[in-house]
C-alpha cells in the first residue's frame, strides 16, 4: 500500500495510523485509527437535514404539536404534525435527568421538559405558531407571575422566543409522552416553588391595594359620571334644580330613561349622583352610588371575584351591590357575570339533591342554639394546621371558623372558650355530632360548668346538624377558588371567607348575618372606592342612638322570625 501511494509515513500530531488487526480465524483486517483527527475536527454547525425531515418541516402550513412529560429520572417529548387530518409523529426527544435535576419538584421537572424540548426542536418551531400539550399546569403556573428571578426568569425569557398555545390533557390521554401525576409539589415538597408563590402573592396584594386606594379619589368618580351621557344630563338637571323634559332623554336609550324615571329618588351630593333607597319593612334608607358604564366591570370584580366577594351566587352578589350601588339593568349584568365566571364554573361542585328533615328546630334569638363540627383533615399548612373548627349560630347564621392543628378534646375546648365564648358569650345550647372530642368527659364537664345544654345527632344521621354540614361545602367551594395549587395556605384565606360570608345575604333570613347580629352592615373593601354615605348619613345624637338601635334590632329580628317560620313550613311540606 505504501508502494501504491495509498499510505505514507507522517509525523503529524493528527495522523490516522494504519493498523493491521489479526482476527480470530487468523486472517488480517486492515483498520484506520481516526480518533486523533476526529478530536480536532470542527463539526458542521449547520448540517443539512435528511430529506424526509426537510419535507416534513415544509409540509404546507400544518400546525406542529409538542407533547411533553417528565418522570423522576428523565424527560421526554413527541413532536407531531397534523397531515391530511391525522397526527403524524415527526420526531422524538428524551433525556436522562442529572443528579441536581432529579431533586426538582414535579412542577420544575415538567417545566424543564418543556424548555429542553423547545430547545431541541427549535429549528422546527421557531417562527410559527404551534400547540403545547401537557398533563400538568406548570407552564400556566410560570406564566402567571409578574416579576421572576434566577432560573425561572431565564426560562420565561426563552419561552418568549416562541408563539404557542398551551392546553391541558388528562394523563390517561397523554400516553405518547408517558402521563404522570398532575399534582403540584407535595406539602413542604419544594421550598423553591413556595418562595416564588409567596413573592407573587405579595405582589398581588400590593396590586389589589393600589386598585382600591386609587378609587378613593372622588374627583375621578365625579368625572366618570359626567362622561357617561346616560347620567350627565341628570346631573345637569339637578344642578339647575330642573327636571329635564322627556323629549331631552336620548331616544332609544333604556338606561337614560330609567334614570329619568327615578328623578325624585336621585340626590346630588358633593357633585356626585346617588339614588335614595327606601326599605319598606325596616323603615330605613341609604344612598346608592350611581355607577357609570365604564366602572361597572370594576364593581362586579370587587363584589364577586375578590376574596371579600367570595364568588357567591347571583342573589348574594346582587344584594351586596344593591346596598352600595345602582345602575340600570344591574340585575341582568350580575346574572350574566356570575353565570359566565370561569372560576365559578370550573370550581363549584354539584350541590346534590337535599333531603328535608322530618322536624324543624326553630330558634328565636341569637346564641339560642349553635351547631359545631370539624372540617378535615385538610392539607397540612405552613402553620401546622390540619383541621377547621366550624360553629354556626342557628338564628343569625353567623359563622365562626378556627384552624387547629389537632382535634383533641382539650384543643376544641380551649378554642371554644378562648375564641368563641370570650367574644360572643355563652350560648344556651350546643349541637354536635358524636365525635369522641365532643363526647369526651372534658367537653361534657365544660358544658356543665358553663351551663350549656348539650345535644347531639343520632348515629350515622347527621341531618340534624345540617347547617354546619352545609357550611363545610360553602367553605370548600370558597377555598377552591383562591388557595394556591399546593393547597398549603388554606388557613390564611379563612378570615376573608368569614368577611365575605357574613356580609352576604342569607337565603333563609333574607339579610346578612352581620346585619341580623349587629343591626348594621360590615364595611367592605369596595366601600373604600366611594364616599359610602350609608355609613355616614344621618348620624344620630348619642342619646337617640341606643333607642334607634333597639327599635331596629327588634324590627329586623321580628321580620326574620316570620320569614324563618315560612321557610320551615315549606320544608315540611
Amino acid at each position: 500500500m505504501k508502494e501504491q501511494g495509498v499510505i505514507e509515513e507522517s509525523q503529524s500530531p493528527w495522523i490516522s495510523p494504519a493498523v493491521m488487526v489479526k482476527k480470530r480465524d487468523g486472517s488480517i483486517r486492515f483498520c484506520i485509527d481516526y480518533r486523533k483527527l476526529n478530536d480536532v475536527t470542527v463539526k458542521d454547525s449547520y448540517p443539512l437535514p435528511r430529506i424526509d425531515e426537510l419535507l416534513d418541516q415544509l409540509s404546507g402550513e400544518d400546525e406542529f404539536i409538542l407533547d411533553t412529560d417528565a418522570s423522576n429520572i428523565g424527560i421526554g417529548a413527541v413532536l407531531s404534525q397534523r397531515q391530511s387530518g391525522q397526527e403524524k409523529v415527526i420526531a422524538y426527544f428524551s433525556k436522562v435527568l442529572s443528579k441536581a435535576e432529579r431533586n426538582y419538584c414535579v412542577t420544575r421537572r415538567e417545566l424543564l421538559a418543556i424548555i429542553d424540548s423547545l430547545k431541541f426542536f427549535r429549528h422546527y418551531l421557531l417562527g410559527r405558531k404551534f400547540l403545547i400539550r401537557t398533563d400538568h399546569v406548570s407552564l400556566k403556573w410560570l406564566m402567571s407571575f409578574k416579576d421572576l428571578e434566577g432560573q425561572l426568569a431565564r426560562w420565561l425569557e426563552r419561552l418568549q422566543e416562541f408563539e404557542f398555545e398551551v392546553i391541558h390533557r388528562k394523563g390517561q390521554s397523554h400516553g405518547n409522552a408517558d402521563g404522570l401525576s398532575r399534582r403540584l409539589c407535595e406539602t413542604f415538597g419544594c421550598e423553591y416553588c413556595a418562595k416564588v408563590e409567596k413573592k407573587n402573592a405579595e405582589e398581588t396584594e400590593k396590586m389589589v391595594a393600589r386598585i382600591v386606594l386609587a378609587g378613593e379619589d372622588l374627583e375621578e368618580w365625579r368625572q366618570a359620571q359626567r362622561r357617561d351621557p346616560n347620567i350627565s344630563f341628570i346631573i345637569r338637571g339637578k344642578e339647575k334644580e330642573k327636571r329635564p323634559l322627556h323629549s331631552e332623554v336620548p331616544v332609544g336609550n333604556i338606561s337614560a330613561q330609567i334614570y329619568w324615571s327615578y328623578w325624585d329618588s336621585l340626590v346630588l351630593k358633593n357633585g356626585i349622583l346617588y339614588k335614595r333607597w327606601e326599605a319598606p319593612n325596616l323603615r330605613t334608607s341609604f344612598l346608592q352610588l350611581i355607577v357609570p358604564q365604564d366602572r361597572i366591570k370594576e364593581i362586579l370584580q370587587e363584589t364577586h371575584d375578590s376574596p371579600s366577594g367570595g364568588h357567591f351566587g347571583v342573589n348574594k352578589t346582587l344584594e351586596k351591590i344593591r346596598k352600595r350601588f345602582f345602575w340600570a339593568n344591574c340585575k341582568q349584568d350580575v346574572e350574566r357575570w356570575c353565570k359566565t365566571c370561569k372560576v365559578c364554573v370550573s370550581k363549584k361542585g354539584p350541590s346534590g339533591k337535599g333531603k328535608s328533615p322530618l322536624q324543624i328546630y326553630n330558634v328565636e334569638t341569637p346564641l339560642e342554639r349553635i351547631q359545631m363540627d370539624i372540617l378535615g383533615p385538610l392539607p397540612l399548612t405552613k402553620s401546622g394546621n390540619k383541621y377547621l373548627l366550624v360553629m354556626v349560630d342557628c338564628f343569625t347564621k353567623w359563622v365562626e371558623a378556627f384552624p387547629v392543628k389537632n382535634i383533641r378534646a382539650k384543643t376544641v375546648a380551649e378554642v371554644f372558650v378562648n375564641q368563641f365564648v370570650s367574644r360572643h358569650g355563652v350560648p344556651v345550647e350546643i349541637h354536635t355530632d358524636q365525635g369522641k372530642n365532643f363526647e369526651s368527659q372534658l367537653f361534657v364537664e365544660l358544658m356543665r360548668l358553663l351551663g350549656i345544654k348539650k345535644t347531639r345527632t343520632t348515629a350515622l344521621h347527621p341531618q340534624s346538624d345540617g347547617q354546619v354540614e352545609r357550611q363545610h361545602q360553602t367553605i370548600i367551594n370558597y377555598l377552591a377558588k383562591y388557595i394556591s395549587e399546593n393547597q398549603k395556605d388554606w388557613d390564611e384565606w379563612i378570615p376573608m371567607f368569614l368577611l365575605a360570608y357574613r356580609s352576604s345575604k342569607h337565603e333563609t333570613t333574607g339579610i346578612t348575618p352581620a346585619e341580623l347580629y349587629f343591626a348594621r352592615e360590615l364595611r367592605l373593601p369596595i366601600d373604600l372606592m366611594q364616599e359610602s354615605p350609608r355609613f355616614g348619613e344621618e348620624r344620630l345624637p348619642p342619646e337617640n342612638f341606643v333607642e334607634n338601635l333597639k327599635d331596629r334590632l327588634e324590627e329586623i329580628r321580628s321580620c326574620v322570625k316570620e320569614r324563618m317560620v315560612i321557610k320551615s313550613s315549606r320544608m315540611k311540606a
